[in-house]
C-alpha cells in the first residue's frame, strides 16, 4: 500500500504540477491573444497615410468640378441678365421708330438715331412698296376706280449698341397718308 500511496502521491503532485503548466500555457496563450487583438485594434485606430492622401485628391476634383459648375451658372447668369435688358430696350425702340414712320406721314425714306435705357440705336427706312386700297366700284360711273396711292410699306433696319454688343434687326412697317 505503501507503494501505492507514493504513487498516489506521486500522481497528485504530477497531476497539479501539469495543471499549473495547463494554466500557465492558458495565461500565455491568453496574454498572446490580447497583444495580437491590441495591433488589431492599435491598427484600426486611424486612417493610413494612402487613404488619407486618397480621400485628399476626392475631396480637391470635388471641389475643382463644383467650382467650375459656379463658375458657370455666374457667367450664364450675367449674360442672360445682360441680353434681357438688351432685349427689352429693343421693344420700347420699336414703339418709338413706329410712332416716327406713322405718325410723320412718310412718303420718302427717313434714318434716326438715338439712346434710350441704356443702349444706343440707329434706323434707317427703305421703301419695299407703295399702293392704293383695293379698287372700288363707283355706280355712278358704272366701272371699277382706282384708289389713290395711300400705302407705304418699310423696310426698317434697326442697329441696337450696347458697350461691345451690337445686334442688327431688319423688319416691315406700314405707313400711311392722312
Amino acid at each position: 500500500m505503501h507503494v501505492s500511496k507514493s504513487n498516489s502521491a506521486l500522481s497528485k503532485g504530477a497531476l497539479y504540477n501539469n495543471t499549473l503548466h495547463k494554466s500557465a500555457s492558458r495565461k500565455k496563450t491568453l496574454h498572446n491573444s490580447r497583444r495580437q487583438s491590441s495591433k488589431l485594434v492599435n491598427r484600426s485606430k486611424g486612417f493610413t497615410l494612402v487613404e488619407v492622401m486618397i480621400a485628399g485628391v476626392i475631396l480637391i476634383m470635388t471641389v475643382t468640378a463644383m467650382t467650375m459648375v459656379y463658375r458657370t451658372a455666374a457667367l450664364s447668369s450675367g449674360k442672360a441678365s445682360d441680353n434681357v435688358e438688351f432685349s427689352a430696350s429693343v421693344g420700347m425702340i420699336f414703339n418709338t421708330i413706329q410712332g416716327h414712320v406713322r405718325g410723320g406721314n412718310a412718303t420718302e425714306a427717313m434714318s434716326g438715331d438715338g439712346h434710350l435705357a441704356g443702349v444706343d440705336y440707329r434706323w434707317s427706312t427703305e421703301l419695299i412698296t407703295k399702293k392704293g386700297a383695293a379698287e372700288k366700284f363707283d355706280i355712278d360711273e358704272g366701272d371699277w376706280v382706282e384708289q389713290p396711292v395711300r400705302f407705304y410699306l418699310w423696310n426698317v433696319e434697326l442697329i441696337v449698341s450696347q458697350g461691345s454688343k451690337e445686334r442688327v434687326y431688319n423688319y416691315k412697317e406700314l405707313s400711311w397718308e392722312r
